[in-house]
């Protein structure tokens, strides 16, 4: 406990310092020098401007694989240099096969368009290498120039892909010549998401005249070799370097005793701010962000919310604040929770214990970049689990990451994905697995697709508007659209959510600013601006919940 603001916060009496786990700097092991692997003079001055005289060992044995065409599997600690490990090799190709072309699919719009720069940094100096960003903000124009004039690289994201690859033009154009495709941050691809993107995977492939090299990148994935068999397929190879390139860590557990968790997340912002030390608070909800963000202020922190449902626009400003350190401390939903670049930041606050430890390691995993010590705080609670780490919380510091569980398997995916092949391109029978076929025949008798003379199966009418039905791949509810009562679009909340935060008289709060809800309204939630001078205000929803007995339609062990 030598360390300063350690040191305070153990003095501190309101709460209960639980447990410090330290974590020590863990560089990878270093390869030869960049002359050894890279011989592109473009890539070789490029790195050397970086500061990358040497590679690391995972980089070198990542960058052979894919040059000799293997589906590669690459998992390294935050900051390591994953991004280096997949474009040095396609760059390379891309320059010495003029029609070849890449495509990197990352999890979400905001996590693709914070890439681009990194990559176009290896690019620009090479004349005619082009880089493009296609997803639902690319405006008009732009694609027109995609079209025009197709980049080497194009980044997107699933969503943009499931629409996209089922309308004839550009991107069925533009895959055709695919040779890589990169799921950055494969992680995220679990559960109904992953089996999404599997099926869409699939399609994209169908797509492709030559079958291509897959790469998937993540810094946590607990059963690389499941995941890897169902997202990369036959022909791959795994690449794991088990460290993280930072400064080193603190870790504090601590549990509040004489105050809210609330008040605690506030005491630490304070705490941190003084110091001047930058810091994300992460929390699991809309409301306690806003809560949290208000009382910050109110209690004198720089801070700012960033969380879904605010305007791209609205988030990319809080981002910019935080780099050019205008701003103390960000209050953040997991929006915050993959890699996007907010510069070097000093301290992660987690206002609960994150759902799985793998999101633990990706959150404590943004402090600690610029050779200065970092801390993580995990602040509990009164719940069954957080008493049960607080009397063992070893246990909790020595977890191994989480499994990413994936199955195509997904009747109701299957259904989404038939329809979308078949605009895609029609298919055949042959093309499916077991189970698929036996989707198909249900979905063929209910009239979903129809089947021609020559055995390809095309969607019908039914199956169309089944599809317009289905474009949200990620499970969660419709959005509702919030407006002001002059017109302004604020942004946007899931159902069923938005009913009980923008009923008649709700005060709602939007990035620390508070509005009346006057009730929601042809599809939209209208709000007033509450006057400045009134005092801080909340309301909360009473409603009721009616359980009832579930029927068991399907039932089969995983995993044992």
């Amino acid at each position: 406990m030598q360390d300063e603001v350690l040191r305070e916060i153990s003095i501190e009496n309101r709460h209960k310092v639980v447990y410090v786990h330290f974590e020590p700097p863990r560089e990878p092991e270093l390869g030869g020098p960049v002359e050894k692997t890279v011989s592109d003079s473009y890539l070789l001055e490029a790195l050397k401007k970086r500061g990358i005289a040497n590679l690391y060992k995972f980089q070198e044995e990542a960058i052979n694989a894919i040059r000799n065409g293997k589906n590669t599997l690459i998992i390294s600690g935050t900051g390591t240099g994953k991004t280096e490990a997949f474009l040095i090799p396609i760059i390379e190709d891309l320059l010495k096969e003029p029609s070849a072309r890449a495509v990197l699919v990352y999890p979400t719009k905001a996590l693709a368009r914070d890439q681009v720069e990194r990559i176009q940094y290896y690019t620009s100096a090479v004349f005619g290498f082009r880089v493009g960003v296609y997803d639902g903000d690319t405006p008009e124009r732009e694609r027109e120039n995609l079209q025009a004039y197709p980049p080497k690289i194009l980044i997107t994201n699933p969503d943009m892909l499931h629409i996209s690859l089922r309308k004839a033009g550009f991107l069925q154009e533009f895959l055709q010549d695919t040779k890589y495709i990169v799921l950055d941050d494969a992680h995220i691809y679990s559960g109904v998401f992953g089996a999404h993107v599997y099926y869409i995977l699939r399609r994209l492939k169908r797509i492709v005249k030559n079958e291509p090299v897959l790469v998937a990148s993540s810094a946590t994935i607990g059963n690389p070799q499941e995941f890897a068999e169902k997202i990369l397929g036959e022909n791959y190879t795994i690449v794991i370097a088990g460290a993280t390139r930072r400064a080193p860590i603190y870790h504090v557990m601590l549990r509040p005793v004489l105050r809210s968790k609330l008040a605690e997340s506030i005491y630490l912002l304070q705490l941190l701010s003084s110091r001047k030390l930058k810091t994300l608070l992460f929390v699991d909800s809309h409301k306690v962000a806003e809560s949290v963000s208000l009382l910050a202020k109110q209690a004198g922190v720089k801070v700012e919310v960033h969380r879904a449902g605010l305007l791209p626009e609205h988030r990319k400003r809080v981002e910019e604040k935080l780099k050019k350190g205008e701003i103390d401390a960000v209050v953040a939903t997991p929006t915050l929770e993959l890699g996007i670049d907010i510069g070097e930041l000093d301290a992660v606050i987690m206002h609960n214990i994150p759902p799985t430890y793998s999101k633990y390691l990706q959150r404590a995993g943004r402090v600690g970049r610029r050779g200065k010590t970092g801390y993580v705080f995990l602040i509990l609670g009164d719940d069954p689990i957080s008493s049960y780490y607080e009397r063992n919380p070893q246990e909790f510091y020595t977890q191994v990451s989480d499994p990413v569980f994936l199955d195509p398997a997904n009747e109701e995916v299957i259904h989404v994905h038939l329809v979308a092949m078949s605009l895609d391109s029609p298919f055949k029978l042959e093309e499916l697995t077991t189970f698929e076929r036996e989707v198909l025949k249900k979905m063929e008798e209910e009239g979903y697709l129809k089947k021609d003379n020559n055995g390809y199966y095309h969607a019908t009418l039914k199956g169309l508007r089944f599809l317009r039905s289905r474009e949200n791949i990620r499970g969660v509810g419709e959005q509702l659209k919030i407006v002001t009562d002059t017109g302004k679009v604020l942004g946007y909340r899931e159902y069923p959510q938005a009913i009980k935060e923008l009923f008649p008289g709700a005060i709602y709060l939007h990035a620390g600013t508070p509005y009346i809800s006057l009730g929601i309204k042809k599809g939209k939630a209208v709000v007033k601006l509450l006057p400045v001078k009134m005092p801080p205000v909340t309301t909360s929803p009473l409603y009721y919940t009616y359980p009832y007995d579930g029927k068991v339609y399907l039932e089969r062990e995983v995993m044992g």
